[in-house]
């Protein structure tokens, strides 16, 4: 339906030929209601163990509630993620890839319309699945242990992001597309940056009231 979709240019183009294209060739579409219910992803504690043949590794997930697109507690929480589970320089990346005990491990906040979560995640050897787990709970359970430090380097990543990001085309129209369906607005690149630049520990802290990332649910897939 054309109530759900936006149609969206970047660049060095015509203005008025692109709205004028736009009225000629979608001006008779016909309108109407696309609907859709939407419910936020409900935390459950549970553990699930799933196997697959000739697997090397250990993989490990973990999920519980988080933020939807149209909160902006998105922001912090994805500041937080960057902190936990960022490939590099995050408290997984030196207790876990570093370390030599993961292959990778990281953590991602995933916003969605009306719903989202948080997730983390580490491969690893076997032998070692049980002594992962359990680091990765221990972070996991002391969200707010990180520095001022820890704070600024993961906004300076995540602001290096959303330029470079920008700077191409289909991250831009993806960009402007997802602000508009999930909250009927525009924006700048710089006012992104600005709320990335301003979150503090403050507001962190009033994320983790809504969303405690304390209730996880927890899968594993090893080798049969």
């Amino acid at each position: 339906s054309p109530n759900n979709m936006v149609l969206v240019a970047s660049g060095n183009f015509d203005w008025e030929r692109f709205v004028s294209d736009a009225e000629k060739y979608c001006s008779t579409w016909p309108s109407f209601v696309a609907e859709r219910a939407v419910s936020p992803y409900p935390p459950q504690v549970m553990q699930r163990v799933y196997t697959k043949k000739n697997l090397q590794q250990a993989h490990l997930l973990f999920i519980t509630e988080s933020c939807h697109a149209q909160e902006d507690l998105r922001f912090p929480l994805s500041i937080l993620a960057t902190i936990i589970g960022d490939s590099s320089g995050s408290h997984f990346y030196w207790r876990l890839v570093d370390s030599g005990l993961a292959e990778s491990a990281g953590a991602d906040n995933d916003e969605k319309d009306g719903t989202g979560c948080f997730m983390a995640y580490a491969s690893t050897e076997p032998e070692h699945l049980e002594n992962v787990a359990g680091i990765m709970r221990e972070i996991l359970a002391e969200p707010l242990s990180f520095s001022e430090e820890d704070l600024e380097r993961a906004k300076t990543k995540l602001i290096a992001r959303l330029v470079l990001g920008g700077e191409l085309p289909m991250g831009r129209l993806m960009a402007l597309g997802n602000e508009y369906i999930f909250r009927t607005r525009m924006h700048s690149l710089q006012s992104v940056i600005q709320q990335v630049r301003e979150t503090n520990r403050n507001q962190i802290c009033a994320a983790l009231e809504k969303y405690p990332l304390e209730k996880w649910s927890e899968f594993r897939l090893i080798s049969e």
